[in-house]
């Protein structure tokens, strides 16, 4: 399994996602600069959760797919 990021600057929050997971998880091309960025496809949790402190938001696992 693999994992990415949502960074979303407006809610302050990091989001971590699998990969394979629903369409409301996953990454969306019209994502703003603005408004943060997806990072990843990450090969362990451990990875994603060092990318998503290092972005200085809250890091959430995602309740629906559930990393």
């Amino acid at each position: 399994m693999s994992f990415n990021v949502n960074v979303d600057y407006p809610d302050r929050k990091a989001t971590i996602h699998t990969v394979n997971s629903s369409s409301k998880c996953r990454p969306r091309p019209d994502k703003l600069p603005k408004n943060g960025y997806w990072a990843g496809p990450f090969a362990t949790r451990e990875e994603a959760i060092q990318v998503a402190r290092d972005s200085r938001q809250q890091v959430h696992l995602c309740e629906e797919c559930d990393p």
